[in-house]
């Protein structure tokens, strides 16, 4: 899986990168993509019950495995941003106290990251709901890291529902009617409701869980499941690509093709190059933002492709130094804090 998650990563640099791309997939698609391995990945580890005993040990392993890479390049963006001269500090000081509180606590764990998008960015001592445009989500060092806080919702239901059967089909009742009340009340167009809703997004988390199970079943009665799954979804994917569906128009589509190739894909983590792109993805995603913001104010002569080419090197070789330097030193820490660890 490590060649698609690096390549989801990818397209979200691509939306956000100086350059314009006409891509078949949007950064939307990618996120749900993510969603979607995030869940087939939690299924595959949580289905051996030797591996973790309690939630806590789950939740805390989950938690510890993104927390220093989030937390380093938070830090490294405030302090680009202070240095740069942004006053965001002085806008955050007018701010009411939930807000505030809510914005540190984004910013120091993760945690509520998603739920910035929903209020409103105004001095009011209770918080309102906001546009995207006009959210708290300004205040997140790392804007697209408001995925971050959907991410950590679904580990803290992960554990039961992989566990629990009964757990599994009432979140799945409840997934299947929040899409459809999303849908009825406000279509698949409008943000933050049809695209950072918890409860709506947790759908995707399913397709892989699903798929996860689905092939562990199969795969005993006809050892080539895995192959069909994979080449019914890279023919929905080129079909998806050719037909440039709108992602309002069939947000399914694509989280569905990617659950279909997960078990062939995961395979070919086995390969080392493979599975280093996989862990690469992760740093990458949270930094690629980051480059691209000082590369705009650094080099303002450079042309939009020559911006776009620099801030992807940069991006992925600043993301192979956190590799080498920080994820990896610290995960016998963490291992050690919680016994194993994956």
């Amino acid at each position: 899986m490590g060649i698609l998650r690096f390549g989801l990563a990818l397209v979200v640099f691509l939306g956000h990168s100086s350059a314009t791309w006409n891509l078949p997939i949007s950064s939307m698609d990618a996120v749900r993509g993510f969603y979607v391995i995030s869940g087939f990945l939690m299924a595959m580890v949580l289905a051996d019950p030797t591996r973790y005993k309690t939630f806590r040990q789950f939740f805390l392993s989950r938690f510890l495995r993104l927390w220093p890479c989030f937390a380093v390049v938070t830090l490294l963006t405030l302090a680009a941003r202070l240095i740069a001269g942004s006053i965001i500090i002085t806008e955050a000081k007018t701010l009411g106290l939930p807000a505030i509180l809510m914005v540190i606590l984004a910013n120091g764990t993760m945690l509520t990251s998603d739920l910035l998008c929903f209020f409103q960015w105004d001095t009011s001592p209770v918080l309102s709901w906001s546009s995207a445009e006009q959210s708290l989500v300004h205040f997140l060092m790392i804007p697209q890291a408001w995925t971050l806080g959907i991410e950590l919702s679904f580990y803290g239901l992960a554990f039961f529902i992989i566990r629990n059967k009964y757990v599994f089909f009432l979140l799945l009742l409840l997934t299947i009617v929040s899409n459809l009340l999303v849908w009825y009340l406000y279509g698949f167009a409008i943000d933050p409701i049809s695209y950072r809703f918890f409860p709506a997004e947790l759908i995707y988390f399913f397709f892989g869980i699903i798929l996860f199970y689905v092939n562990k079943y199969l795969s005993h009665f006809t050892p080539r499941a895995i192959f069909y799954f994979f080449i019914t979804g890279f023919v929905i994917f080129l079909f998806f690509c050719c037909s440039h569906i709108n992602v309002y128009q069939a947000p399914y589509l694509f989280p569905f093709t990617v659950s279909l190739m997960l078990p062939f894909l995961s395979k070919l983590d086995k390969m080392k190059f493979i599975s280093f792109l996989g862990h690469v993805s992760f740093p990458f995603y949270l930094v690629h933002k980051l480059v691209i913001w000082a590369f705009i104010l650094i080099f303002p002569s450079f042309n939009s492709l020559q911006l776009a080419t620099f801030q992807f090197f940069v991006s992925f070789f600043v993301s192979i130094f956190m590799i080498l330097f920080l994820i990896s030193p610290l995960e016998p820490l963490r291992k050690r804090v919680l016994g194993f660890g994956f």
